[in-house]
């Protein structure tokens, strides 16, 4: 029942949100109710299934009618329509797809909805605060999916099992979404203030628990990588960073099973082929039939969701027409599933996305704004933790893939060319604010703004106060 009241309160707060308060609300909704599922929120009470639809074009209305918002639908960057050849691509190969059409063109649709929510969502993020709040969104997204292994603990089996959860119910995907969220966590254990601080760093210790239980060994993989890059990018917080992953990782394998642990140590051998286990065996084969249906199929590849049908007959055994695996790996999905014409604008896509993420958080790094920097390499840091677990799932679709990449685009807009030079007169005027004169402290104020003192920002967009 309390889960129940939950989802009622998200919900109605949500949809309030949109309509008194303004439009982006829409957006943390949507995108909370991708990892907290409807279904997952009452026993013997079920909300209505269509309420994210009905989320998505009350947002889009609220969007066009508001005022908050003096310029809309200006914001059409090169990811636009990178992502939208994607979704033509997929149209393409579903058009041809020899087995299965129907759940083709149910991906491809999956796909023009993620299309409009991205367009939304570089739109709306035009501010700190507005990018703040879908950052607590996704914490909230990472509280939820922790409070399902502890509700669900020892009661689906030798690995936990995300039941309900629709695209993160698998054991694989659910530990691949932890390593996407785990950032977005970590960030908020940089705040000033203590409290948030602590139970962020208590949620990192539940993030990494969870996906422990999950005993997903791609996910291990992508933790790792994480904490390298945290470790290696952070050089003036490198001694903290460093101590707090230590401690998370101590207690968490302290907690941790034996059968879990080993599981774990199995990397090794599979990485070096001494001891190579069945999945890794079939997963080898699978990624082999993938790059052959590649070759046989280049540029449109072989329909979405269609793998697995090849896959039974020609390595399973199975009568012809009968399902079996999928490919085991994001990449092998995308070269056969969509073949060139979706894989390279997607390349495309990252490329773009790491390049001028990291180049601009460097810039801030350097002008000495890190709390600017640590939100421009936020997604940065967890694309690149989950694109390592991916490559040992199915994950085309995974909506947060492409959040990361909208707020990329979102973090350019809003903090890029001139936005260095206001944010640093922004931090000199915090510092320089309150100066001596006549025994009082004064401020110099311009039209009713404050600026700094000995200081012209020209042409400079304005930058919103550090928050936490």
């Amino acid at each position: 029942m309390l889960k129940f009241l939950f989802g009622l309160a998200l919900v109605f707060v949500g949809f309030c949100g949109v309509l008194f308060v303004e439009p982006v609300w829409g957006v943390y909704l949507f995108a909370a109710l991708s990892h907290i599922r409807l279904d997952q929120l009452g026993d013997s009470i079920t909300l209505p299934e269509r309420v994210p639809i009905v989320i998505g074009v009350t947002t889009l209305v609220m969007y066009v009618l508001s005022r908050a918002y003096t310029e809309k639908f200006r914001r059409w960057p090169a990811e636009v329509w990178l992502f939208g050849l994607m979704v033509v691509g997929l149209a393409l190969s579903s058009m041809q797809a020899r087995f299965d059409r129907a759940a083709a063109w149910e991906m491809t649709y999956a796909y023009f909805e993620n299309w409009v929510f991205f367009v939304l969502l570089i739109q709306m993020l035009d501010t700190r605060k507005r990018l703040d709040g879908f950052h607590w969104t996704l914490i909230l997204s990472a509280a939820w999916l922790v409070f399902r292994a502890w509700s669900l603990r020892g009661t689906t089996g030798p690995r936990f099992t995300n039941y309900g959860g629709g695209n993160v119910s698998d054991s694989n995907d659910y530990a691949a979404a932890l390593v996407m969220l785990f950032p977005f966590v970590f960030q908020r254990t940089f705040s000033s203030r203590r409290a948030i601080a602590v139970v962020a760093g208590v949620l990192c210790f539940g993030v990494f628990m969870a996906a422990i239980i999950a005993d997903s060994r791609g996910a291990f993989l992508g933790f790792l990588v994480l904490a390298v890059i945290i470790i290696l990018c952070f050089k003036g917080h490198r001694v903290r960073n460093l101590a707090v992953l230590a401690t998370v990782a101590v207690l968490v394998f302290s907690f941790a099973k034996s059968g879990q642990v080993e599981r774990l140590q199995s990397i090794v051998g599979n990485a070096t082929g001494t001891a190579r286990d069945s999945s890794s065996e079939l997963r080898l084969q699978f990624w082999g039939l993938a790059l052959r249906l590649f070759e046989q199929h280049p540029f449109l590849g072989i329909g979405p969701r269609n793998f697995w049908y090849y896959s039974g007959y020609m390595l399973e055994g199975r009568p012809y027409g009968e399902p079996g695996h999928v490919t085991h790996s994001l990449w092998m999905e995308l070269l056969s599933s969509g073949g060139l014409l979706v894989t390279v604008p997607f390349v495309l896509m990252l490329l773009r996305f790491g390049w001028s993420s990291l180049r601009l958080g460097r810039r801030y790094a350097n002008a000495g704004r890190r709390d600017i920097a640590l939100y421009i390499y936020t997604p940065m840091f967890a694309m690149g933790g989950f694109l390592v677990a991916a490559s040992f799932i199915d994950r085309m679709v995974y909506e947060p893939i492409y959040w990361c990449i909208a707020l990329g685009v979102a973090h350019r807009y809003l903090w890029g060319p001139g936005g260095i030079e206001a944010a640093v007169g922004q931090q000199d005027e915090a510092r320089g604010a309150e100066s001596p004169g006549r025994g009082r402290k004064t401020r110099r104020v311009l039209k009713g703004r404050p600026m700094p003192v000995g200081r012209r920002v020209p042409g400079s967009r304005s930058i919103p106060g550090r928050s936490t």
